[in-house]
């Protein structure tokens, strides 16, 4: 065989092989599918279906309420930690005590009815100024026991000069038996010290004059003993 036959061969071969004419073997799926213009899905093993799993909700958590912090088991936590610390915390006995100590050296006793937080802090601006320019004056709750169990040891035994108080002075039963007054001047007294009254505290909360004029009244007072006392 030629060279020239050869190629002929060749040429033939591949025309026939890339006819227009030429068939493939498709699967009649995916024929169907091609003229759809549909894509295949691929074929795999179907996944058993899946188990239904009840969740169950958990009940809430229950927190407990705050304790209160009690001074003798944070007094034994720190006598724990430190054995050669010693502690003492005063009982409300033992602070009455202390009160009554004070105003006993005193010369002016302020009585608190507890009418308000702003009466009382106004009552302790008074003591403040009063031993800070006279002498030494004492502030006292008048609502607990320690006082009303020390009456006479105040207004009788002891060197209080005078004494300040709101009207709830003549609402107190335990202070009524102790209460004169001097009809000639006016004068009032709790035993024997000289009893001056306050006005209303909003008085004093609210306008400057009210606290100016108790302020020169009491300077009176404090600079002359012999003076009435009158409101």
């Amino acid at each position: 065989m030629t060279h020239h036959s050869l190629l002929n061969d060749t040429l033939r071969f591949l025309q026939e092989s890339f006819s227009p004419k030429t068939t493939w073997a498709v699967s009649p799926t995916l024929f169907h599918a091609l003229q759809k213009k549909e894509t295949l899905a691929p074929l795999l093993p179907k996944a058993p279906p899946a188990k239904q799993i009840n969740i169950k909700e958990s009940p809430p958590l229950s927190i407990p309420k705050e304790t209160p912090l009690e001074v003798r088991s944070l007094t034994n936590n720190v006598q724990k930690l430190f054995p050669t610390f010693s502690i003492k915390t005063a009982s409300p006995s033992d602070q009455g005590a202390l009160f009554l100590q004070e105003a006993l050296q005193s010369e002016v006793l302020i009585l608190s009815f507890r009418e308000s937080g702003e009466s009382d802090r106004f009552l302790q601006n008074i003591q403040l100024a009063i031993s800070s320019h006279f002498t030494k004056a004492a502030l006292i709750d008048a609502k607990q026991q320690h006082f009303v169990s020390s009456l006479d040891l105040l207004f009788h035994q002891s060197g209080i000069k005078l004494t300040l108080a709101s009207h709830s002075v003549f609402a107190q039963p335990s202070l009524l038996p102790l209460l004169k007054e001097l009809p000639s001047s006016q004068e009032r007294f709790l035993g024997k010290s000289k009893l001056f009254l306050l006005s209303p505290f909003e008085l004093y909360l609210k306008t400057t004059i009210h606290k100016q004029s108790l302020w020169n009244t009491l300077c009176t007072l404090l600079a002359n003993p012999n003076t009435p006392a009158s409101s």
